[in-house]
């Protein structure tokens, strides 16, 4: 049995250079990879597109970036999350293209996106579930809770340029299987980055106040791999408290995300950006 063949981001970002006649999509990260491809094998048969590029993962937004004004690149276009930067500049390179959330995994918060899943799960009719399924109640616990948090994520990423691998996989719910956030794991997180860069709440939110930010709604403009758990364990209550076992089959965020990762080109908005780098 052969060995499936992988690379790093410097041999991704080097084949590249030296495959010129082949078009490549080179997103952020390695867990990035496997979604984009999978989203452009679907809009190559939704829309009919011919020479669908390679996909590759380059090693982060700063090196990607790096990469691209240090070579002349012209048979790539690139997607890179929002994070905190402006959704429109292009970091002066006509092929790059910005997500308008956080991350990939933000598009997830999407009633169009979750809909044909609900509808598996519950074995009713997908049209009527979108009649009748919404996040608001969601929308507005995380928005009530993060308010004071997301000043303090944009300064630890914008500001302080600290490293956010320390706490993109960090655990903000409640105990049990409540999907609400947790009020002392939230403060716990915030005060974390705040002491390690000596920054006030205050100061944090003087910083966001005055830079550009993609507004306070956290589906966007929150970290979505960390809302994941939140978003699983609610949609986890609603179906079962519709039909009673229905949601076993899913068990924890990442599979939530993993029969998502189809669904996410529901979303126009992510359809749109794909095509502009896909075509």
């Amino acid at each position: 049995m052969d060995d499936i063949p992988s690379f790093t981001a410097d041999e991704n970002l080097n084949r590249v250079l030296m495959d010129e006649n082949a078009k490549h999509l080179i997103v952020e990260g390695p867990m990035d990879l496997p979604i984009y491809s999978e989203l452009i094998e679907l809009l190559r048969d939704i829309h009919g597109i011919d020479e669908a590029p390679i996909v590759v993962f380059g090693g982060g937004k700063e090196k990607i970036l790096k990469f691209l004004q240090d070579e002349d690149v012209d048979n790539a276009k690139v997607i890179l999350d929002m994070d905190f930067d402006n959704p429109d500049e292009n970091f002066g390179f006509d092929n790059v293209y910005s997500l308008r959330k956080y991350s990939i995994e933000n598009y997830a918060f999407d009633e169009l996106v979750l809909a044909n899943l609900i509808s598996h799960l519950l074995r009713v009719n997908p049209d009527d579930v979108r009649r009748v399924f919404t996040l608001d109640e969601l929308r507005q616990h995380w928005l009530e809770s993060l308010s004071s948090t997301i000043p303090v994520v944009y300064c630890y990423q914008k500001v302080f340029e600290g490293d956010k691998t320390k706490w993109n996989n960090a655990f903000i719910n409640r105990g049990g299987s409540d999907w609400r956030l947790c009020t002392a794991q939230l403060d716990r997180f915030r005060l974390d980055m705040l002491n390690e860069m000596t920054l006030t709440q205050q100061q944090c939110e003087e910083h966001y106040a005055e830079a550009f930010c993609n507004g306070m709604c956290p589906s966007v403009a929150f970290p979505g791999k960390i809302l994941l758990e939140s978003l699983h364990r609610y949609l986890r209550e609603y179906c079962n408290a519709q039909r009673a076992g229905s949601y076993s089959t899913i068990n924890s965020k990442n599979t939530l995300l993993l029969q998502l990762i189809g669904k996410l080109i529901k979303n126009e908005e992510l359809e749109g950006i794909m095509l502009g780098a896909v075509a």
